[in-house]
């Protein structure tokens, strides 16, 4: 459904009329007015894990971002959609590369954890960071993680 829905949101942005049919959606002769500033369109950022999403990923994302499954797993992923992008002919390069880490405050060793992680995220590709607290984080949490860009 992602596939189709992204098929369909690029054509409206990039061409003057649109006519899609798949499974889930269909469109027929259809305007999408007004086009993006962007060009060709807006970046895409498709995030997930899941074995389909290396395929949608690599036909449609400007970046790809995962949750924080530890950078093994992470590199792991990485390289299917790699293998996906190979496949399809496209450069693996063309698409970014982020992480979604996931800080619990209340708890600091968790968050010593995670953030020593980054390095490693790093070492394996990782070109952002996406940090996610789940409970509020007080100045010297915000601080810590903004002298680490």
């Amino acid at each position: 459904m992602l596939d189709e829905a992204l098929t369909l949101i690029k054509g409206l942005w990039t061409q003057d009329r649109f006519s899609f049919e798949g499974r889930h959606f269909r469109v027929d002769d259809a305007l999408g007015n007004p086009k993006p500033v962007q060009r060709p369109h807006p970046p895409i950022v498709i995030g997930g894990v899941k074995p389909k999403m290396p395929a949608v990923t690599a036909r449609h994302a400007d970046e790809w971002n995962a949750p924080g499954q530890g950078p093994q797993e992470w590199a792991q992923t990485s390289a299917r959609l790699d293998a996906a992008c190979t496949a399809i002919g496209r450069d693996p390069g063309q698409i970014r590369r982020s992480v979604q880490i996931f800080l619990h405050p209340q708890n600091p060793e968790q968050v010593d954890a995670e953030l020593a992680s980054l390095s490693a995220y790093r070492d394996v590709g990782c070109q952002h960071v996406v940090l996610s607290f789940y409970q509020p984080p007080d100045v010297a949490l915000l601080e810590r993680c903004a002298a680490l860009g």
